[in-house]
């Protein structure tokens, strides 16, 4: 199971075989995580990267990391964002908490109720994915940093013939998972 929230862009091609290829409960696999990840936006606190672990048999390019030893989104495994879950452990976890409001509390809820269990994660040298943070969607108590960007206005520029532009997108190369930034548009061809 993965969430995917609707400011996760993918900027590179997904060898999705490879990532089905990892058993969730044994290790957690993330689109966003990568070695240029050096802080936490939502936290605003530089991390650095985890101790990386050696191992046996990972793909060229790949990347582990116990998530007890990082530090921000290097050490949220239940993160919305991309983290690729055991679909039972988070059946269990939100039986057993109940109620969440809304994508920060579960994320809070998956993170905290010691259910999701693989204490090893996975990503790519490089991030697949970042989140644009270039609006607030949620109506949640947690404000995190993001830009003003208005769905209506959003909404507006798709109604007008314009989509995301993903190739200046490929060129960011963030310190952090999340990036405030302008949304940059060009036109669909329709």
């Amino acid at each position: 199971l993965a969430f995917l929230v609707d400011d996760l862009v993918f900027v590179r091609p997904v060898d999705i075989d490879k990532v089905l290829g990892v058993d969730p409960r044994l290790a957690t696999f993330s689109f966003r995580l990568g070695r240029r990840v050096t802080a936490c936006q939502p936290m605003g606190i530089e991390t650095g990267n985890p101790p990386f672990v050696a191992m046996n048999n990972l793909p060229d390019h790949w990347l582990s990391w116990r998530w007890a030893d990082g530090c921000g989104d290097w050490n949220t495994r239940g993160s919305l964002d991309g983290s690729v879950l055991s679909r039972q452990q988070v059946a269990e976890a939100v039986s057993l908490f109940g109620y969440f409001k809304g994508p920060q509390t579960l994320e809070w809820m998956l993170n905290g109720t010691g259910l999701l269990g693989p204490v090893l994660g996975l990503c790519e040298e490089v991030p697949t994915a970042i989140n644009l943070a270039i609006n607030r969607v949620s109506g949640e108590d947690i404000l995190f940093p993001h830009g003003a960007s208005s769905a209506e206005d959003l909404l507006a520029a798709w109604e007008s013939g314009m989509q995301i532009a993903i190739d200046p997108l490929r060129e960011l190369n963030p310190k952090a998972c999340h990036v405030i930034c302008d949304l940059p548009l060009e036109t669909r061809n329709d």
